[in-house]
C-alpha cells in the first residue's frame, strides 16, 4: 500500500510490431477494422463516441482494480485527448473525479518547456517546488 499505482488510459496503439485494443466488449467505434486501437490520436476525431471511452476506461480500471491494484491516479497515454477532443479530455477529467482519482495532466508541463534550453535542467526545477509524496 506504500507504492502508488495510476491509470494510463490508452485509446491508442502506436507501435507497428505490437498492437493492443480494447479490455471492454461493444466499443467498435474506438477500433480499426482488426480490431486494435489506431496509431495516431486523430484517428479518433469526428467518430469517438465519449460514451464508448469512457466504458473502455471503465474497463480498464476495474481489470486493475479486480487484479488488486490500489489505482490513486489516471493518465492518458499520448494524450489522447489532450490535443485534440477537448471534450473526451474534460470527460476523462470527470470520470477520474467520480472515482476518486488524481487526473494528471502530464502533457502540460511538456508544452511549457522552452526547447532552446536543457529540458533536464526544467524538470528538476519543477521538481524541486514538491515535497515527497505530492502529486505535480
Amino acid at each position: 500500500h506504500d507504492v502508488c499505482f495510476g491509470l494510463h488510459v490508452t485509446l491508442t496503439s502506436e507501435w507497428d510490431a505490437i498492437k493492443w485494443g480494447p479490455v471492454s466488449k461493444d466499443v467498435a467505434g474506438l477500433v480499426t477494422e482488426q480490431g486494435y486501437f489506431p496509431a495516431e490520436s486523430q484517428w479518433h476525431i469526428g467518430c469517438v463516441v465519449i460514451k464508448e471511452a469512457l466504458k473502455e476506461c471503465k474497463a480498464q480500471l476495474s481489470k486493475l482494480r479486480d487484479l488488486g491494484f490500489r489505482i490513486t491516479y489516471l493518465d492518458e497515454h499520448m494524450g489522447v485527448a489532450y490535443y485534440h477532443m477537448p471534450e473526451l479530455h474534460q470527460a476523462l477529467i470527470d470520470f477520474a473525479k467520480h472515482e476518486g482519482l488524481y487526473h494528471v495532466d502530464v502533457i502540460k508541463p511538456l508544452r511549457e518547456i522552452d526547447l532552446s534550453h536543457d529540458a533536464l535542467i526544467h524538470f528538476k526545477q519543477r521538481l524541486d517546488g514538491y515535497n515527497d509524496g505530492e502529486f505535480i
